[in-house]
């Protein structure tokens, strides 16, 4: 007989594995959640349960099969973990970027690097916040996000935090940063770079340019371009308009820095390079109004959250303002668990 395949119905969206003569649908949800929490689960035999009338992908390492896993993960096996936290409002300007590592409320407010060669963060880190780190041959997966805040303050970023450093505001020369290892996402995929302001700084133009890093794909020497800066910058806003540095044509992550360029001297003020994989977004677009969202059922995300094989991520918020000069008082909560 010949070897089953996996094919999609264009017409009704179901997974069908055909067999010979043999066609039979598998559960789109289900499966679903397996190549999100999983892979790829094509790559997997399957096997036929007969009083199921269905294929079932044979597992391989964590991850959630199917909703009733997740169900027995955070009731019968203890997986489930949560996290509610706030933070104090901060000034912000309209349509600009800003973070909040350095408000204060809970978690506290977090630390700042004192060299350019920076920090790993993770978990344990002062500021940060998030699961524990995952239990071997297990992955660990955020189920569902809320947050009220008491202005309606527009785009929320969840973000973990990789690492960061400080690079000096007195030389137009390239920096050599030499990033150490991320200790997760270790090969750069989806991890960003921005330009946090740590102390206002003094006007002036200028721009910045991540002039050498690692892509994705482990090439060295890349140059991403020009980013304008934002003459007199207040604290906790991105020196930049969009929410990160731009990268070299077809590039989509950065697996460490090798050197940072300023264009032009800045008088006084303090800033900090951040590396960062985003998680998800949360749209707050109505003052003291609960929002909610549900990454299983609702978007099917499932993001998965990675520890160093001690501590678990080093969880932040950026915010995108969209008509109010204050952040307001942010409370969130979360929801993750493992399989």
């Amino acid at each position: 007989m010949r070897r089953p395949s996996l094919r999609v119905d264009r017409s009704t969206g179901l997974l069908s594995l055909s067999w010979e003569a043999l066609v039979v649908p598998i559960a789109v949800y289900d499966e679903a959640l397996e190549r999100r929490t999983r892979g790829r689960i094509c790559d997997r035999p399957f096997l036929w349960f007969p009083e199921e009338r269905r294929f079932f992908a044979i597992p391989s390492g964590g991850g959630f099969p199917d909703y009733d896993t997740i169900i027995a993960a955070n009731t019968i096996d203890g997986a489930f973990e949560d996290y509610w936290g706030f933070k104090a409002s901060i000034t912000t300007a309209a349509a600009q970027f800003f973070t909040l590592w350095r408000a204060a409320g809970q978690p506290i407010t977090g630390a700042q690097p004192a060299t350019i060669g920076g920090d790993i963060l993770t978990g344990a880190s002062t500021g940060a916040w998030g699961p524990t780190n995952p239990t071997v041959n297990k992955s660990k997966h955020g189920l569902y996000v809320a947050g009220s805040d008491t202005v309606a303050v527009g785009e929320l970023l969840l973000y973990d935090r990789l690492w960061h450093g400080r690079p000096l505001l007195n030389t137009t020369a390239q920096q050599t940063v030499n990033s150490p290892a991320w200790t997760r996402y270790a090969n750069g995929p989806g991890v960003k770079i921005f330009i946090e302001v740590g102390t206002v700084l003094a006007a002036g133009a200028h721009n910045w340019t991540l002039s050498a890093y690692t892509d994705q794909d482990g090439a060295s020497g890349n140059n991403g371009g020009a980013n304008t800066g934002i003459s007199a910058a207040a604290v906790d806003r991105l020196d930049h308009s969009s929410p990160w540095l731009t990268l070299a044509a077809n590039d989509t992550g950065v697996r460490s820095i090798q050197g940072i360029t300023l264009s032009a001297t800045i008088a006084t003020g303090a800033v900090n390079m951040v590396a960062c994989r985003p998680i998800t977004w949360l749209p707050i677009l109505g003052a003291n109004v609960l929002v909610e969202r549900d990454l299983v059922l609702q978007i099917a995300q499932l993001p998965r959250l990675y520890g160093d094989g001690t501590n678990g991520p080093c969880l932040a918020w950026a915010v995108m303002p969209t008509n109010t000069t204050s952040s307001g008082v942010l409370t969130w909560s979360m929801f993750y668990s493992e399989k």
